[in-house]
């Protein structure tokens, strides 16, 4: 689905992701990226851990989308992290099926936005996704590994050109500065690839973000290179 070379593209939205530290969460939402991400999978590195508290939240601008990250979790404990935390989007990151999240759609806000994950790799078979069609809002393509997601790694986004879904995805895995301007030509040649996942590369620890970092990719994101 290529734009024409002359076409002019929105920039793309930034989700920072693995976000939990309360001073790092502060620094990083005064740089006022699209979205943040908080992993509520226990098995992550980047688990915000179970005293986590809704009031860290308080210093994130309203503009900014919260993003909670579930992985095959039971639906009543995804609405209630939702309610509790104040989340927009909830990003679906294991093997939820179509039911599931049929299940889960009507116990949530309209307001809720609801994105499915798929790790991808060559033997990613893009044919399922037709199915979460009319189901989820927008996909999230990261590098298919056992920790899934967080891994640092970049995939083939080549790959992305076997996808039959008109839906708006996301792409994640490995993405940091110098990846900026593959991205930028994979949006020219795909108007569906809206916005990118930040998380892994960006860190000076596990769930702690590199402000410097952050701040040099969302300044060559919304003020940077010409494509």
């Amino acid at each position: 689905m290529p734009n024409s070379k002359d076409e002019v593209t929105r920039p793309l939205q930034i989700k920072i992701c693995g976000m939990r530290d309360p001073e790092n969460i502060e620094a990083i939402a005064a740089l006022r990226p699209d979205f943040l991400g908080l992993i509520f999978f226990p098995a992550s590195k980047r688990f915000v851990g179970s005293s986590f508290s809704p009031q860290v939240l308080d210093v994130i601008s309203s503009d900014i989308r919260r993003v909670g990250v579930f992985v095959d979790e039971d639906p009543a404990q995804i609405v209630a992290c939702v309610e509790r935390f104040g989340l927009h989007v909830v990003q679906l990151h294991g093997h939820e099926s179509v039911e599931m999240i049929a299940d889960l759609r009507p116990r949530l806000s309209s307001s809720v936005v609801i994105w499915k994950a798929f790790g991808i790799d060559q033997d990613f078979d893009f044919a399922r996704l037709s199915t979460y069609e009319g189901a989820v809002d927008r996909f999230l393509f990261d590098t298919k590994v056992p920790e899934r997601g967080g891994s640092g790694m970049r995939f083939d986004w080549s790959l992305l050109m076997r996808n039959p879904s008109h839906l708006p995805y996301m792409l994640a895995g490995g993405l940091d500065l110098s990846a900026l301007p593959a991205a930028f030509a994979l949006q020219q040649q795909d108007p569906r690839l809206v916005g990118i996942d930040l998380n892994s590369r960006l860190e000076i620890a596990p769930g702690r973000k590199s402000v410097v970092q952050v701040e040099q990719v969302i300044r060559e994101v919304r003020y940077g290179i010409s494509r």
